[in-house]
């Protein structure tokens, strides 16, 4: 079937089997191809047909899908303006104009915002993390906080059990006749 279909070729970088890697070798019977980190993964040709495969370079280029949080006392529009203005201030952002940003949900302590932007696929990888570190130092010029989630540890505490002692003594009082 890989062969037939060729839904992938040697070079190509793919998510398959749940894992992200570049093809290093096809066979009749298994695929191998290399993570980012260096392993070298091998995987049976009836698996790669049979689960979901992506193929990140298949296309020139590749859409990038980032989500950051807000304060909800922050100003949302001028978040936004933010994000569209660090991303189009990317030299290697393509198609300034198909640049899109948005409120994606109000979360349970944040507003979460979207920024889709495409990049030439090769980029992608460098495009993301120079966006990401961009719209923290933008945030942090205008005022913008990225909340976190807290926790706060509440120790519940029993009360204290009278002992047939303190209960006797509690029940004498000093009266005046």
């Amino acid at each position: 079937m890989l062969a037939i279909f060729r839904p992938f070729r040697i070079g190509d970088y793919v998510t398959l089997s749940g894992m992200e890697g570049e093809i290093t070798d096809i066979t009749p019977f298994r695929t191998t191809f290399k993570q980012i980190d260096n392993k070298v993964v091998s995987v049976t040709n009836d698996k790669v047909w049979g689960d979901p495969l992506v193929n990140h370079t298949r296309q020139t280029r590749r859409r990038l899908d980032l989500y950051f949080d807000i304060s909800y006392d922050d100003n949302m529009d001028h978040a936004l303006e933010t994000l569209l203005g660090v991303a189009n201030g990317h030299p290697r952002v393509l198609a300034k104009d198909e640049t899109w940003v948005g409120v994606h949900a109000l979360a349970d302590w944040s507003v979460r915002l979207r920024l889709r932007a495409f990049v030439a696929t090769p980029e992608f990888v460098q495009v993301r993390a120079d966006i990401t570190k961009g719209v923290k130092e933008a945030f942090d010029r205008e005022g913008i906080s990225i909340p976190f989630p807290h926790q706060v540890n509440m120790a519940y505490r029993p009360p204290a059990q009278h002992t047939s002692e303190q209960a006797s003594q509690s029940d004498i009082t000093d009266t005046e006749d």
